[in-house]
């Protein structure tokens, strides 16, 4: 399958180291003070990538989970030393959500416990605000980084965001490639989800101290990629795609798609595996795919997301 992630894994040339352009003194000195108090925090590790094709993309990733993501911003020489947009009123209900929120993230490690009520040199705090998820009752935590003069989102160019997703039309030709090669449709079709992905990404120790989170007048230094970054889906794809290889190449998962944060496939084996985690049983590949995040310590959905995204296959359009 010639999917756009297999493309990307072997084409790709993307960098994120930090981009130093425009980056006045008191950048650096506030990067050298935060990096020991922040720390980087690195979830994930990659030792199957040895026999990857693009061994300058692997490293760049690899690098990025050490020390920190960039998000290809480039920061225009006439920005502001320091900046505050972080003002933006909330409803009684957003607000509860957000200081709930801002606990796990500082439980989690991912948001520094306060440091006071001023932004220190070269930091800048920009509004965050409280959305629904799609498809459910919960809310998730945004930070708008395009608000106001002087947005992070303004320093990241357009097609930094630009990302080929495998899709149904990816899926349709594979249903089809596999109903021809078996003379029948598979016996289910997966779709597992990685848990609060961008949130596990660490960002560069430079790019933390502009993405401050204010709350109740309170300043925090968030350390992870975030929802309303442009760069962010382009970034964690990057990651995501190394993933996918490991399935497929090293593992074996054949057929493996991936649309952001969610795996999906089909099953030809009706007979379902069982996953010790969640006491339940799965398609073989999507077991073979769970053992493969628990190995690389990627966090998932619960269970119950999980077993209501395996769909049994009754019948099967043979159009081509």
């Amino acid at each position: 399958m010639d999917s756009g992630k297999r493309k990307w894994n072997e084409k790709a040339s993307e960098a994120w180291e930090c981009g130093t352009n425009g980056l006045n003194p008191y950048y650096a000195a506030t990067g050298c003070r935060a990096i020991h108090k922040l720390g980087i925090l690195v979830a994930f590790s990659l030792e199957f990538l040895q026999h990857h094709p693009n061994q300058p993309y692997v490293q760049s990733v690899c690098r990025g989970l050490r020390e920190g993501f960039w998000p290809h911003a480039t920061i225009p020489p006439d920005s502001p030393d320091t900046f505050d947009f972080s003002d933006r009123p909330q409803s009684k209900e957003a607000l509860s959500f957000i200081r709930a929120q801002r606990d796990k993230e500082i439980t989690t490690d991912r948001f520094s416990i306060t440091f006071g009520p001023d932004l220190l040199p070269g930091m800048f705090s920009s509004p965050i605000g409280a959305i629904p998820k799609p498809h459910s009752t919960g809310m998730r935590l945004i930070t708008d980084q395009s608000a106001g003069p002087h947005s992070l989102n303004s320093f990241i160019p357009k097609d930094a965001a630009a990302v080929r997703y495998d899709n149904m039309h990816d899926l349709g030709k594979l249903l089809r490639k596999v109903h021809k090669k078996y003379g029948r449709p598979p016996a289910y079709l997966f779709k597992s989800d990685c848990s609060e992905a961008f949130r596990h990404i660490p960002m560069h120790v430079l790019w933390q101290i502009r993405q401050i989170v204010t709350v109740d007048g309170q300043r925090h230094v968030d350390r992870c990629l975030v929802f309303g970054n442009r760069g962010a889906p382009n970034i964690w794809c990057a990651f995501m795609a190394l993933v996918v290889w490991i399935a497929i190449h090293i593992k074996q998962i054949e057929d493996l798609l991936h649309y952001m944060d969610d795996a999906f496939s089909y099953e030809m084996d009706p007979v379902l595996e069982y996953y010790a985690p969640y006491d339940s049983h799965y398609p073989k590949k999507q077991v073979a795919l769970l053992r493969l995040w628990d190995e690389l310590g990627l966090p998932l959905i619960d269970f119950l997301a999980i077993s209501m995204q395996i769909f049994y296959i009754e019948t099967l359009s043979q159009n081509k």
